[in-house]
């Protein structure tokens, strides 16, 4: 009588105590496919949870004011027309990357409280058409 390996599906002889192609021992019990657990951080939701963290809009927030202070501190000390223009750059660039982060963390970010979601998409919201 043929066994078959229960691992690779090759014929073991009789007298073999292991399959001759995969190494399994020859009373070995099938194995279960089991399927592939999924990492935490895994997809599109993992990438959007670290985007969005709490600590990330907080950095992010506080780096987006600096440069809307910069952009301010230019025009007051700048000469002539280019002070405005660096001040207006800058600015754009500030509010539209705190709106940014509000929004999708407000949008993305679950671990936030609703009220302070709902704020959050607000004040976003605000802060991009402050741009537009």
């Amino acid at each position: 009588m043929v066994t078959k390996c229960s691992k690779c599906g090759t014929d073991i002889p009789d007298n073999a105590g292991f399959c001759p192609a995969c190494g399994t021992p020859k009373g070995a019990a099938p194995q279960q496919m089991q399927p592939m657990a999924q990492s935490p951080g895994a997809g599109l939701r993992g990438i959007a949870d670290i985007v969005f963290s709490k600590f990330i809009i907080m950095l992010g927030v506080c780096i987006c004011l600096l440069l809307v202070w910069i952009g301010a501190l230019i025009t007051s000390i700048a000469v002539a027309g280019w002070g405005i223009t660096v001040n207006s750059i800058m600015g754009s660039i500030g509010f539209a990357g705190m709106g940014f982060l509000l929004l999708g963390g407000g949008m993305l970010n679950n671990k936030f409280d609703p009220i302070v979601r709902t704020g959050m998409l607000v004040a976003g919201g605000f802060l991009l058409a402050r741009v537009i």
